[in-house]
This record gives C-alpha cells, structure tokens and sequence, in this order.
C-alpha cells in the first residue's frame, strides 16, 4: 500500500485540504519552526484544516539551522511538539562552509538529545 502526504509550510498558510484530499493526499508534515527565532503563526490553524477533510496530521518539524545553537532548537521542537500532542521532525538539509561531517552528527546528536528531554519521547 502507498500513502502520499504533503509537506506544508507558511508558503501555504491556509491549504485549500478538501482538494489536498482528493488528491489522493492521506498525510500532512507541518513546518512547526526555524533556527532559533521563527515559529509558525499559522500551524494550529493549518492543522485544524486537516480535521474535515480526515487528512493525518503525521508531524511538525523544525528546519535546522546548524550555525544557531543545537540543543536550543530541540528544545524549540520538542516543546511545540509536546503543547500539540504532535511527533517532532528535526529537518536538516544544508551544512554551513567549514562544518565538518563529524561536527554536523555532533550537532544533531545534541539537538535530537534535547528535542527528546523537551518532548518526553523519541524525536
């Protein structure tokens, strides 16, 4: 069996989910933040939208942001997550210039310690 989601974001702040659903959409991933000062003012309202149309709200994540502070980030996430009931998602997609492939795994080694302490759970 295949299942298809959609990644949603502040670029679609109020997804149209009646027609995300037929579609063949059965999931959805919510950007919940970014690095250490961006969060999602319209999260809990996309979220809500899922409700009708019975789209899964699979996860929030958080899109990494390596040159800020690790351990803050997963707090970052792992709170919004535990406040929404919601499985967290750490996003890491680009290694700033200089960082090593041994300090990026660090990096997310101690994002992903305190996202899990935040949320009580694994991340």
């Amino acid at each position: 069996m295949t299942v298809y989601g959609v990644d949603v974001s502040g670029w679609q702040p109020n997804p149209d989910w009646k027609k995300i659903k037929e579609a063949g959409k059965d999931f959805a991933i919510f950007k919940s933040s970014e690095g250490l000062h961006y969060a999602s003012p319209v999260l809990e309202q996309q979220i809500a939208g899922t409700l009708e149309p019975g789209i899964i709200c699979a996860a929030i994540y958080h899109f990494a942001k390596l040159s800020d502070d690790a351990a803050t980030q997963g707090r970052i996430l792992g709170k919004r997550a535990r406040e929404l009931s919601i499985r967290p998602v750490m996003d890491i997609e680009t290694q700033p210039a200089g960082m090593t492939m041994q300090q990026t795994r660090e990096w997310t080694a101690t994002s992903i310690d305190a996202c899990e302490q935040e949320y009580g759970g694994p991340c």
